[in-house]
């Protein structure tokens, strides 16, 4: 027989490659800063690329900051401060993205949620997390409004999956509820400043499918988050590699739901 393999030979490493490259076995270390400063570097060094296509509309690094900011100052408005919960409950769609930045940045705990959900499982869900404040589309607004009772929910902003296309709806209004784009149109871009700690404060509440019981809620920090973030680009550059391009040309295409935390 041959020698047992143990944890301290780390097997896996053997199998850290793209196809004929190989990938760094670690990417330490890791910056110990606030989730949303991705966004802000970015916006930063890149303002004018393009950070999010969708169905022909380009948002690029500064507006996509600039819309976090202003959705981060209202959310500050409404009463959200640090430590609360905000869940979201949208498909892949921009306001996600700009609702996360913005959630991080009052402090809050960002809560993503299935825009498939049923009615026990979101009650569950809400409650277990504590959310007040649900963002949630047109689709998802007769489910939330129908547990307002069971459920304490001090904010609704709903969305229209067309707000950030070529063509966004007229803005209306809707009763019990407040319209995403004009949240934003009526703020301006000053967040509050909020003292983070990376390795102690929550950024995601992520719920588990179930498979094994009721959805367990899990708890990620800013530096998880980050730890996790930071190996993104590793699936670029052997692209980058490959076709000789180098990062301005380099993109993702997300085809799973942003809230899925696929065991991170």
């Amino acid at each position: 027989m041959g020698e047992k393999t143990t944890y301290a030979d780390r097997p896996w490493l053997k199998s850290y490659t793209f196809g004929p490259w190989k990938l760094a076995q670690t990417l330490e270390p890791y910056p110990k800063v606030p989730l949303f400063k991705i966004l802000d570097d970015a916006a930063a060094k890149y303002s004018g690329r393009v950070a999010i296509l969708f169905q022909g509309r380009e948002i690029r690094f500064l507006e996509l900051k600039q819309l976090a900011d202003k959705l981060a100052t209202a959310l500050a408005d409404l009463g959200v401060k640090k430590g609360d919960s905000v869940a979201v409950i949208l498909p892949n769609l921009p306001q996600f993205i700009i609702s996360d930045f913005a959630v991080l940045k009052v402090g809050a705990v960002f809560v993503p949620i299935a825009f498939t959900i049923k009615a026990p499982e979101l009650e569950y869900e809400l409650t277990t997390s504590g959310a007040e404040t649900v963002i949630c589309s047109e689709a998802s607004l007769d489910l939330v409004n129908s547990l307002k009772l069971k459920v304490k929910i001090k904010n609704v902003i709903v969305t229209s999956t067309e707000d950030y296309t070529l063509k966004p709806p007229e803005i209306r209004e809707i009763p019990g509820a407040y319209q995403f784009r004009r949240l934003i149109a009526e703020h301006e871009a000053n967040p509050p400043e909020v003292e983070i700690d990376p390795m102690e404060d929550l950024a995601y509440l992520n719920f588990t499918g179930g498979a094994t019981g009721v959805p367990k809620g899990v708890m990620l920090t800013h530096f998880n988050r980050m730890a996790n973030s930071a190996g993104s680009p590793v699936d670029v550059k052997p692209a980058e590699a490959r076709s000789g391009r180098q990062g301005v040309d380099s993109g993702m295409y997300p085809f799973i739901p942003f809230l899925w935390i696929l065991g991170k």
